[in-house]
């Protein structure tokens, strides 16, 4: 049994994590999200049989969330634990076919029957249809049964391995429950334009067939399970004495990793790990997956079992992530902390080790930092994160290195804006201003200039407008058609070369923008000059 936790309250979610003896209840694995968007994800990643979740939440609550479930025809359980005794939470709770509503606080013991009973319904509604159903998809497919067989076996789905197995005979697979070799992770991280539309069937095909090949040359087989369109898990075993050597399968790996980026244009990671009995697979797969979601820097690489170890021993050791952070955003120096920050992350992508770990426990640091300065401030939360796309983007800012990098270069510029004085504006707009007199002879982009003053796009378009009554577009195209003029009066270079040394490739735009200024075309502004 799998089973969720969603609350937006990281002592509540830890605080259920470790007070359920979740070994006594039976239950596999245990999954957490601290709100509706990440929940959502995981629940399209994993087959959450009960979800405990909390009703009121940012962005979207938890009735909502279940609604969103039973749209998606997801067969699970959900017990709503809420502080709110509403009456028409429980009545909607109730109109959605929820399985129990708890009031916190509720004593652990509580929540445990509420889940012992939920899963005495589940195995119920599952041993009704077992059967009868395995016996028609024997009949009819049999790669969807062999799919079926492979997520118990490989992803611990199934309560027996050994049955499993003599099932997957009965199709021609001999896995010997007590005879492995190794075990194999590969992340599609970036997709070409070429197999992007693909079918799931067609790219578990070609992965299933690279990768056969590749193991094949040492006498090994390969059985691969598509978990989605981007991972693919697969053992590689044999049936003779012979196994292969962990170096050579390192080897082949790489290879894998060059054949996709050469003829798919694919950039994948592989993670491996050694694997001797079939019953430990869904362990060895969940080691997999935690390297892999530690992968937050995106390298395209293969993976040793060992940097793993390395990279717990190296999150433990880090404290306090952020220390110093504070107080440049509280004295102004917003531009600062963003150079810090982003070399602390550098560091971390530099050393690989310091994985999804590090990189989540950074995030909250940084945000528990933003908001103590923005209540030091009178600065409402609110008014940082104003749109709900903005919102739901820092909600999982914690995912990536890149994501986390955009997080504080939001933070920067809105701190960079409310505390700028009227001195230091001045002396922003006058780099702006320097920056595109500089460059005129480029396609001078608001990008490039926010890049330069170390601000957000927005921020700069505000500002600009604000000091100089003009907006950055219109300022831009203005100073390149009064250079574009002064070369047309005061040199014999013709009229396409003066088009592009202000930047424009295309001469017709060039000529339509001119006379729309200038209300005279290049060509006749020329003709009357040599005509005085």
């Amino acid at each position: 049994m799998t089973v969720l936790i969603v609350d937006d309250q990281t002592i509540v979610v830890s605080g259920i994590l470790f007070g359920i003896d979740w070994n006594k209840l039976k239950v596999d694995r245990t999954l957490k999200a601290y709100n509706a968007y990440e929940a959502k994800k995981i629940l399209t990643e994993y087959q959450v049989d009960i979800m405990l979740c909390d009703i009121e939440m940012p962005a979207e609550n938890g009735l909502s969330l279940y609604a969103w479930t039973k749209e998606q025809n997801m067969d699970l359980e959900c017990i709503f634990l809420t502080a709110h005794a509403d009456f028409m939470y429980a009545k909607e709770a109730i109109r959605l076919g929820s399985f129990e509503y708890i009031l916190q606080p509720a004593r652990y013991e509580e929540v445990e029957n509420a889940i012992l009973r939920a899963m005495e319904k589940i195995r119920a509604k599952r041993k009704k249809t077992e059967y009868s159903s395995y016996g028609k998809v024997l009949y009819e497919k049999k790669d969807v049964l062999l799919e079926g067989l492979l997520k118990e076996v490989f992803l611990g789905k199934g309560q027996d391995v050994e049955a499993s197995c003599q099932t997957l005979e009965t199709l021609g697979v001999h896995l010997k429950t007590s005879k492995l070799g190794y075990v194999c992770l590969v992340h599609i991280q970036r997709w070409s334009m070429a197999i992007d539309s693909w079918e799931s069937q067609l790219l578990r095909y070609t992965m299933n067939n690279v990768v056969s090949e590749l193991f094949s040359y040492y006498g090994q087989k390969v059985l691969l399970l598509q978990v989605d369109r981007e991972n693919y898990v697969f053992t590689v075993y044999t049936e003779e004495v012979l196994e292969m050597e962990e170096e050579a399968v390192f080897r082949q790996l790489n290879q894998l990793v060059e054949v996709y980026d050469k003829h798919f244009q694919c950039r994948i990671a592989c993670y491996y790990k050694i694997c001797h009995e079939v019953s430990q697979l869904p362990v060895c797969i969940e080691g997999l997956i935690k390297q892999r979601e530690d992968n937050v820097a995106a390298f395209s690489k293969v993976f040793m079992p060992e940097k793993a170890e390395k990279a717990a021993e190296k999150e433990e050791a880090a404290q306090n992530l952020c220390a110093g952070l504070e107080e440049l955003l509280l004295n102004g120096a917003a531009e600062s902390l963003q150079k810090e920050a982003f070399q602390i992350l550098d560091r971390m992508y530099a050393e690989e080790g310091l994985g999804a770990d590090f990189l989540r426990r950074f995030y909250h640091e940084f945000m528990q930092l933003v908001y103590t300065v923005s209540d030091r401030l009178g600065i409402k939360p609110g008014q940082i994160f104003e749109s709900q796309e903005v919102l739901k983007r820092s909600l999982t800012a914690y995912t990536s290195v890149e994501e986390m990098k955009w997080l504080i270069s939001y933070v920067a510029a809105f701190f960079n804006e409310t505390l700028t004085s009227d001195e230091k504006q001045k002396n922003q707009i006058d780099t702006i201003l320097q920056y595109i007199r500089s460059n005129l002879d480029k396609d001078i982009r608001r990008s490039d200039i926010a890049d330069q003053v170390f601000l957000n796009q927005n921020y700069v378009s505000r500002l600009f407008k604000n000091e100089m009554g003009i907006s950055l577009k219109e300022y831009i195209i203005l100073e390149k058609m009064k250079l574009a003029q002064i070369l047309l009066k005061s040199t014999n270079m013709s009229i396409s070369m003066i088009a592009s040394k202000v930047g424009y490739s295309n001469f017709s735009h060039f000529s339509q923008t001119y006379k729309k200024i200038m209300g005279v075309t290049p060509v006749d502004d020329r003709l009357r000059e040599d005509g005085k």
